[in-house]
């Protein structure tokens, strides 16, 4: 399925998940954006050149290296306290809030993320990236950095290769079991495509509602 159309299914997906915890603000904020980078770290594997996969593949990186300067800085700086000041001063308390204190996990999930990230890019489209196998390690990856908002992750990792089952390509979903599985229901970019993502998106929009 096309990039929109991923999005907008993990957005929903992550606010239905949302709307049966009674969430804080700080919570849907947190939650959303780590759900819609699961819904669109499965396709780190790809080496499309459009500008949609581009755009995509650049917001994921950001996102790990803002958090792997953070891990890092925690782990070599004396003054992480005063670094922590200076990022409340410019609204960023609420992000830092969030990144375990036992800096011993957060390094290993690190690891373990850019560790499948990288092997991502030596393997085939829609194989190892959507599979279970990385779906179990990248979550344990994000757990160990960012504790419970790894659930959000989760959902929106697993929204994005249930969506590709749908499509005449299909995935790798037992790999290194090369065999993909197919039900060859959507074709990617075609109108179907289009209209669920259009339909997430409206769904998207009323759980929200109903959240808040």
């Amino acid at each position: 399925m096309t990039g929109k159309t991923h999005i907008s299914i993990g957005l929903a997906t992550s606010a239905t998940v949302l709307s049966i915890s009674n969430p804080t603000v700080k919570n849907v904020v947190a939650g959303l954006i780590i759900g819609t980078l699961g819904s669109l770290m499965p396709d780190i594997d790809t080496s499309k050149s459009t500008i949609s996969y581009k755009v995509r593949k650049i917001l994921l990186y950001i996102i790990i290296a803002v958090l792997t300067t953070y891990v890092l800085i925690s782990n070599f700086s004396t003054q992480i306290e005063t670094i922590n000041s200076v990022l409340q001063r410019i609204g960023l308390n609420k992000l830092v809030s969030y990144v375990p204190h036992n800096l011993r996990f957060s390094n290993i999930g690190l690891v373990i993320i850019l560790a499948c990230m990288i092997f991502s890019k030596f393997t085939k489209h829609r194989s190892f990236a959507h599979s279970i196998f990385g779906l179990v390690l990248f979550t344990i990856g994000f757990k160990l950095l960012l504790g419970n908002l790894a659930l959000y992750f989760t959902v929106g990792f697993i929204s994005h290769i249930v969506a590709d089952t749908l499509t005449n390509s299909g995935i790798e979903i037992f790999y290194p079991i090369r065999k993909k599985v197919a039900l060859k229901l959507i074709h990617t970019g075609s109108v179907i495509d289009h209209v669920i993502g259009g339909l997430a998106f409206v769904c998207f929009i009323f759980t929200m509602v109903k959240i808040f």
